[in-house]
């Protein structure tokens, strides 16, 4: 399973530096060899099945997880954002408040 697994992928990423290098134009000419273009079909059908597969293991595990968590990160946002709401009123006020003392004379309470 992982020996196959590690096959596909070298056999893609040689498929892609192929392409890649095909783009460039003094080695344009590997991507006009039948055994190439073969080659990209062969990675496109690759591509499908790992979308497939990411499609039906993956995705469905990563969306409960989620899900399940969401709630949890959401009460979190806004916790922080309500402390860092009470911090920065805290130092505006207290800003403001020196100011005012000076200008006007008084001591702050």
């Amino acid at each position: 399973m992982s020996l196959g697994f590690i096959k596909y992928i070298v056999i893609i990423v040689v498929i892609l530096v192929l392409i890649f290098l095909s783009q460039q134009g003094y080695l344009n000419f590997i991507g006009k060899s039948p055994y190439v273009k073969e080659a990209i079909k062969q990675a496109n059908v690759f591509w499908t099945k790992a979308v497939n597969w990411f499609d039906t293991k993956v995705y469905p595990i990563i969306t409960t997880e989620v899900a399940e968590r969401g709630e949890q990160v959401k009460g979190e946002v806004e916790k922080q954002k309500k402390n860092f709401l009470q911090h920065a009123w805290e130092t505006i006020e207290g800003y403001f408040k020196t100011k005012f003392s000076e200008f006007f004379g008084t001591e702050l309470k």
